[in-house]
Order: structure tokens, then C-alpha cells, then sequence
């Protein structure tokens, strides 16, 4: 649960209600409580799931890479290790989940550990490409907050000889945009990014005030022509780098 689309719902509680009515069409709803916005609005007949576990097993031994993740389930003697080619620890509870739930319904352990073992990523979606030497996670397609919370905790996880986190912010913010960009400036300070890219917008100054109240040390760098940076970056990074990319802004935004 993070603000999205505030263009048109206003509030986040507003944008909350309307998503958590399909708990009036459904049996049994299933809620990540991951995100700390989402808390607020759970309810006691909401069945919960998260990086920690569900449906009784418990998760363990996480562990991320540029091409994939994998994790343990335990629950009593049963024990599963699984993979998945999705990138990132904030995956671990969605995959859990379907790995409970596919065990439920009457998959074997083998069908589960093949299934996850098939997932990968969508087009700029956590997607991971190599250039240059660089690895690069395309996270362009669009994004939230919470997806900002994943995609610097994925930088600060994983090695390289520099870090490159690359931002022009988060649309449809609303009347919560301010407060938003300067969480997003502090998230990637807290990932210690070696150089943080941030698109001339409205949102570039919020962004960073959160830098400069996390007091981060790295390199910041603003460009006013993004179309000429995204499309030049083979001369832009170097073998080791590691480059997280995420969310988009087109030009009908200011």
C-alpha cells in the first residue's frame, strides 16, 4: 500500500477503501502487510502474508542476486528450498505465499519448486540486463513508494564496484507529493549510493531536501535533458557498475 494515483483519489485512505472493497466480492482475502501504510487498514477477517511467511510455514535464508532470489520455507519437518528468477527481497512474500497456497490446493514440492523456479521478470519491471559490464535493473515501467523502499534496498544489498541509482520520481502524487519525494530522498540516501541521478521535475527538489536531511555523501547529479541520458547510458557507465533505474515520467507531467 503506498500513494498512487492521488491525481484522482485525492487520499490515500480514499485509494485504500476502493481497493480493500473487493473484500465485500471475495471469500477470503489475502493481504502483503509488508508495506507500513497497509497496517492502518487491515482488518481481523484479512488473512495476512509476508516476507516472514504464511499459512503457517515460516521464512528463512533469504538471499538476493542481479538474477534472481532465493529463500527457505519451514513448517514442522517440511522444509522447501526455492529460487525464482524475480529480483529483490520484497519478492520473497508473494512468492511465499503462492508456494503455500499452491501446496494447499495439492501441488507436490516439486511442482512449487518448479514453478517459482520459472517466474522471471517483466519488461522493465526489476528487470536486470547487462551493458558494458554494468548490470542494470530496469524498474522504468511506473512505481510507488513502496517500490522505491525495494528498489534501494536491492541497491544497498547487493555488490559492485559503484552504485548508480537513477530517478526522475513518482507521478500522481497529489497533495502528498512533497512528503513522498523527500521519503524517496532519505530511502536513497539510507542505500549509500555512490552517484544518485535525479530528472529536472517538480519533484527533483523535494527529493533532495530528503538527501540532505539523511545527510547523504555521495554524488548528485541533475539532468535536464533525461531522454539524451537514458539513451546515451552505454557512455555513461563501466564495467562493475551496478545501476538501479526506476519509474518513469512523461512529458505530460511538469
Amino acid at each position: 500500500m503506498a500513494p498512487a494515483h492521488l491525481d484522482r483519489y485525492k487520499t490515500l485512505a480514499a485509494a485504500a477503501d476502493d481497493i480493500f472493497s473487493l473484500s465485500r466480492s471475495v471469500q477470503t482475502l489475502y493481504v502483503n502487510s509488508d508495506s507500513p501504510d497497509v497496517k492502518t487498514y487491515l482488518k481481523p477477517d484479512y488473512k495476512q502474508f509476508s516476507n516472514a511467511g504464511v499459512l503457517g510455514w515460516k521464512v528463512s535464508t533469504v538471499a538476493t542476486a542481479v538474477d534472481g532470489t532465493k529463500f527457505v520455507m519451514s513448517k514442522g519437518k517440511q522444509r522447501l528450498s526455492l529460487s525464482s528468477g524475480l529480483v529483490g527481497k520484497h519478492q520473497v512474500g508473494f512468492l511465499s505465499f503462492v508456494a503455500a497456497l499452491g501446496l494447499e490446493l495439492g501441488l507436490s514440492p516439486v511442482q512449487v519448486k518448479a514453478g517459482l523456479a520459472a517466474t522471471k521478470p517483466f519488461e522493465h519491471r526489476m528487470q536486470p540486463y547487462q551493458l558494458g559490464g554494468a548490470w542494470v535493473v530496469d524498474d522504468t515501467y511506473n512505481g510507488n513508494l513502496e517500490g522505491v523502499r525495494a528498489g534501494t534496498q536491492l541497491l544497498a544489498d547487493l555488490d559492485a564496484s559503484r552504485k548508480i541509482y537513477v530517478t526522475p520520481g513518482l507521478v500522481d502524487q497529489g497533495s502528498e507529493s512533497a512528503r513522498v519525494h523527500t521519503e524517496v530522498g532519505r530511502l536513497i540516501a539510507a542505500a549509500s549510493p555512490d552517484l544518485v541521478v535525479l530528472m529536472q521535475n517538480t519533484a527533483t527538489d523535494s527529493i533532495v531536501a530528503g538527501l540532505q536531511e539523511a545527510a547523504y555523501k555521495g554524488r548528485l547529479q541533475i539532468e535536464s535533458n533525461p531522454l539524451d541520458f537514458y539513451t546515451n547510458l552505454q557512455h555513461f557507465v563501466a564495467a562493475g557498475d551496478l545501476v538501479v533505474m526506476q519509474n518513469d515520467w512523461t512529458d505530460n507531467y511538469a
